[in-house]
């Protein structure tokens, strides 16, 4: 029970107190915080049960007490004594998931103790069941003053989501409870009809002293119809002064439009670093709470950068509305030699999360040493005094936007009708100044040199290295690479869907593919001797100079003109951009090669093992999206899509490659559709599956249906790499028939396939090598057990070879010649 009380504490305290707002919403708000225990409301229970889709909950025996009642309606309880509880999730991968958390594919925990809250009729159906004989009153002080003292921190990450539902009409219910469990310990358990999967059950968990939050399971039965967003921005007006400390203040206009009848309350997304002042409609004050108390579900995946509005009616389906937000902070930072850092690149302004693509028009007041880039193009800029003024307008609606500052230096190239823009800044960061000053001299050598005294600038093998040149040195190089990749990426996919691509440079090692705005770190402006010189290892300095750009640029396409629907589906966007970044690559001198190579690296990725010996492929499904990311492996969500999504579209691509002509139409035909499409259609696995399923040859049909689940129940919704051992022999053939010439000989042998499921399917190419060719005998295809072949060859072969050419992503055994 203490344990269950700390814990809950603990995760209360996550959630920032709500801001200082006034009104009914506020005055609930602090009722819901307020709210103790009802000992009139105080039973001894025994089989009390709760069903909802997927849970199974059962209060065996023990003391259950309900809080107070507000405004009629009762919305919590605690309980002590011995309750059990059953989640059953509905397919393969939520039970694979659980059971790498909990050790069983299905959840069955006895616990000790609960708290609970909820909007939906569970106090309703525990007292019916307590007034026919499950339950008798009995109070329990001693339990009430154990709870009493900390209720109000438990009760704050529920209370804005309470609030909402008696705020808004209709009500759409939430059940929460967390439960001390026997052997798990502590954990959440959720029901809630706000989320696209109403079920979730979790645990926070506190590892090397960082906070996480394990998703256990997530899920949605199938008849559940998600909600769908209140409403859909058509237009963003932003305007944004940043003084010279750095400070951002802001005015944002969203108009928006109401998509049902009856919402009243929004929930914006806003960095905690920013302060919302005032929320305005049509000139009345709203009711405002930002960074208020959150479940610990969210706090611990995404943070406090939340704000919600309360409006002063609810809104009316087709309804326009502009609402004015007024907010300031600090989400800029220097980091030394005129270098700035935004540290809130999405969240710099108040954003409704839609699916939908919106307009921005972007007012920017800066002080005029610096020079500001954002997403779109810029049709006015002036100065006055010590400030620059410049408006940003998008011309085709985005699904976000950005902005970027600094000293920097301009560089322009053409990419057809589109411009590239590069801004690098003229100094570098001090933390890679000071990294290549440090570096040794590349001369080991102690032997001493005489220098001639009339040459006093020419230097000995041992001086001092010469200081990085500044990263606006590579800024034409950049944009040249740039503007080729969209010139290509056009190519393949179709016309590059903005006038002008932006590119700036940012500090750090990560990079980022806004709509029309690139972030590209400071390693992107360095040479490959100067990765080195800044102490990158040799794949790091291959990945900035060879990937990192032409990825960024493909997001364009692949995230912006085509976003995803759910996290769920968010694998696809850095699948896609990955390999376009390889196929980028593979059209440049030795590209071939290098792709290979690239490959071979991610597989290996995918075979380390970390705790108890798992790869990194076992961590879970790609559709698990950021859930992938735990406790269990922090980055797990990054290290998986980044190595297994581009070899799931590489192997798609040479699965539909025509064996005759060689030609990836196919392939490339799908990928052109989705881009036609464009932002109104949020691109989900499923479509992404048919798209290709409705251009499948029949020489790609394994299972001679026209259907590609197996490949996706394997690569995309499992998990698993397959090992195929080959063996192989060579017997002359018998000339019985015609077609037997003389001289001709049978491949014949079996793959043995190992460390996947028995129902694992994979056609897998054989190749014969004679001397320096290889020659294609055909695919076999490998579901499960060993399967033999047999393939002739007019002469004797050197060596028989699985997948020489790395199309499919397997650990291959072979055996020598006969």
């Amino acid at each position: 029970m203490r344990k269950l009380l700390l814990t809950l504490f603990l995760m209360g305290a996550l959630a920032a107190p709500a801001s200082a707002a006034t009104g009914k919403g506020a005055a609930l708000l602090e009722r819901l915080e307020q709210l103790g225990l009802d000992p009139p409301l105080s039973f001894r229970v025994s089989d009390v049960f709760l069903r909802h889709d997927g849970i199974r909950l059962t209060l065996r025996h023990g003391r259950l007490v309900f809080l107070e009642a507000l405004e009629g309606r009762i919305t919590g309880a605690v309980f002590e004594g011995e309750g059990d509880v059953l989640v059953l999730p509905p397919n393969k991968v939520e039970r694979r998931q659980l059971a790498l958390f909990t050790g069983s594919p299905i959840l069955t925990e006895t616990f000790s103790s609960a708290y609970f809250r909820f909007t939906d009729d569970t106090a309703a159906q525990w007292l019916r069941q307590i007034r026919s004989g499950r339950g008798r009153p009995q109070y329990s002080l001693e339990l009430i003053e154990r709870w009493e003292p900390r209720l109000r921190e438990f009760h704050r990450p529920h209370s804005m989501r309470i609030l909402l539902d008696f705020v808004q009409s209709p009500t759409k219910p939430y059940f929460y409870a967390g439960l001390f469990g026997r052997r798990l310990g502590i954990f959440d358990l959720v029901a809630d009809a706000r989320r696209s999967e109403t079920i979730l059950v979790g645990q926070a968990k506190l590892k090397e002293g960082r906070q996480y939050y394990d998703v256990w399971t997530s899920f949605a039965l199938p008849a559940w119809d998600p909600p769908s967003p209140p409403a859909r921005v058509h237009r963003y007006r932003i305007e944004a002064t940043i003084h010279p400390d750095n400070t951002l203040e802001g005015i944002c206009r969203v108009e928006l439009e109401a998509l049902e009848t009856g919402p009243r309350a929004l929930i914006f997304q806003l960095s905690r670093f920013l302060r919302v002042q005032e929320v305005t409609d049509q000139g009345r004050p709203l009711e405002t709470f930002q960074n208020a108390g959150l479940p610990s579900e969210q706090v611990l995946t995404r943070g406090n950068d939340s704000v919600l509005v309360v409006l002063v009616e609810p809104l009316q389906r087709g309804e326009r509305r502009t609402l004015e937000f007024r907010y300031r902070g600090r989400v800029i930072s220097h980091v030394g030699n005129g270098v700035l850092y935004v540290g809130a690149r999405g969240l710099w302004y108040p954003s409704l999360d839609t699916p939908w693509p919106s307009h921005y028009e972007m007012s920017f007041r800066y002080p005029r040493e610096l020079e500001l880039v954002a997403t779109g193009t810029r049709p006015e800029i002036r100065e006055q005094g010590r400030w620059r003024e410049a408006l940003w307008v998008t011309e085709v609606p985005v699904p976000l936007a950005g902005f970027n500052l600094g000293n920097y230096e301009v560089r322009e190239k053409q990419a057809g009708a589109h411009r590239v823009a590069v801004y690098a800044n003229r100094l570098l960061e001090p933390r890679l100044a000071r990294a290549a000053a440090a570096s040794p001299s590349t001369d080991t050598e102690e032997t001493e040199i005489e220098t001639p005294t009339d040459n006093p600038a020419q230097p000995t093998p041992n001086s001092d290295p010469p200081p990085l040149g500044p990263p606006s040195a590579l800024a034409d190089q950049v944009a040249g690479d740039v503007a080729h990749a969209i010139t290509y990426f056009s190519q393949l996919f179709g016309p590059f869907p903005y006038r002008q691509l932006n590119v700036s440079q940012i500090p750090g090692n990560f990079a980022q593919g806004f709509p029309g705005l690139l972030y590209l770190p400071t390693y992107t402006f360095l040479s490959p001797a100067d990765h080195a010189r800044v102490g990158l290892d040799e794949r790091s300095g291959q990945l900035f100079s060879q990937l990192v750009s032409p990825h960024e640029t493909a997001h364009q396409w692949w995230g912006n003109r085509v976003p995803v629907a759910t996290y769920r589906d968010s694998w696809l966007i850095e699948a896609l951009a990955s390999y376009s970044a390889l196929l980028y690559l593979e059209q440049q001198p030795d590209g071939s090669a290098l792709v290979q190579e690239w490959l071979r690296r991610y597989r290996e990725d995918l075979l380390q093992t970390e705790e108890g010996e798992e790869t990194l492929d076992s961590v879970g499904a790609l559709t698990l999206g950021v859930r992938l990311s735990s406790s269990r492996r922090p980055s797990g969500y990054a290290d998986l899509v980044y190595s297994k999504g581009p070899w799931v579209i590489h192997m798609l691509r040479e699965l539909l490659r025509d064996p005759e002509t060689g030609s990836d139409k196919l392939f490339f035909d799908a990928l052109r559709h989705f881009a036609a499409r464009g932002g109104g259609h949020a691109l989900t696995t499923a479509d992404f599956q048919q798209a290709f399923e409705r251009r499948l040859p029949a020489y790609a049909d394994a299972e001679e249906n026209g259907r590609l689940d197996w490949f996706f129940d394997q690569w995309v919704r499992g998990t698993g790499i397959p090992r195929y051992r080959l063996e192989w022999s060579l017997r002359p053939a018998e000339a019985r028939q015609a077609s037997d010439a003389a001289g001709k000989f049978w491949v014949e042998g079996l793959i043995d396939p190992a460390d996947v499921s028995d129902l694992f399917t994979m056609p897998v190419p054989v190749y014969a090598r004679f001397g320096d060719r290889l020659q294609a005998l055909g695919r076999v295809l490998v579901a499960g057990a060993e399967v033999e072949f047999r393939f002739p060859v007019s002469q004797r072969p050197d060596q028989v070879l699985l997948d020489p050419h790395q199309t499919i992503l397997c650990i291959r055994e072979q055996t020598s010649s006969p």
